[in-house]
């Protein structure tokens, strides 16, 4: 019997069944390793969820880009939004309750000491480390999602993408101005290439 590629590997055998343990493990982990805030969990929920097979790359993908498009914390809508799909209303408390306890008692010890040590030279450098260790995390997860969703999607993807880049890095428009725009235009893109595969199917 010979290992599977990749591409061997069909939706159906990312469908595996999640204990509410597991999952409350696996999101408490990743919210006390993870620093840099919701876009720097990205990679880390895509690996969660290839090495757990609790989702394609696919699935991961479209999680990623709801919970972007939705109100509130990308990253506490992520772990609710995976807790529902494996488990229903328990799931989701498990990986929503994980995610915030980690942030929560760790804030409490530093809002208790930071008086004290905010001006310590080793604490100065500690932050300066994590600050950049942040910017590098978000900058794999913009790459790693970049190459994926992109990936033979066409020149609508591309042209949508570079677009959103400007608007948002150049001119400075608000994100929630660009997904709503991209939903739109996602929307009409769509019905035309519908419309046309209608047509000549007629």
């Amino acid at each position: 019997m010979t290992d599977r590629t990749d591409r061997d590997i069909t939706e159906k055998d990312y469908n595996n069944a999640a204990s509410l343990s597991r999952l409350f493990y696996e999101f408490f982990k990743m919210g006390l390793f993870t620093i840099g805030g919701g876009m720097a969990m990205v990679p880390v929920l895509q690996d969660i969820m290839e090495r757990n097979r609790w989702m394609s790359t696919e699935e991961t993908l479209d999680c990623i880009a709801v919970c972007q498009s939705l109100p509130g914390v990308v990253a506490i809508n992520m772990a609710t939004f995976v807790g529902f799909r494996k488990r229903g209303v328990l799931g989701a408390a498990c990986t929503t309750v994980g995610i915030l306890l980690p942030s929560l008692i760790i804030i409490i010890i530093v809002a208790m000491f930071m008086g004290r040590i905010d001006q310590n030279l080793y604490v100065q450098g500690a932050l300066s480390g994590i600050r950049a260790a942040a910017a590098g995390l978000i900058g794999w997860a913009t790459w790693r999602m970049g190459r994926q969703v992109l990936h033979g999607k066409g020149w609508f993807a591309w042209t949508l993408a570079v677009i959103s880049f400007i608007v948002v890095g150049v001119v400075g428009i608000n994100a929630v101005w660009v997904i709503l725009g991209g939903i739109v235009l996602g929307i009409i893109y769509n019905s035309i290439i519908t419309a046309r595969k209608a047509g000549d199917g007629e």
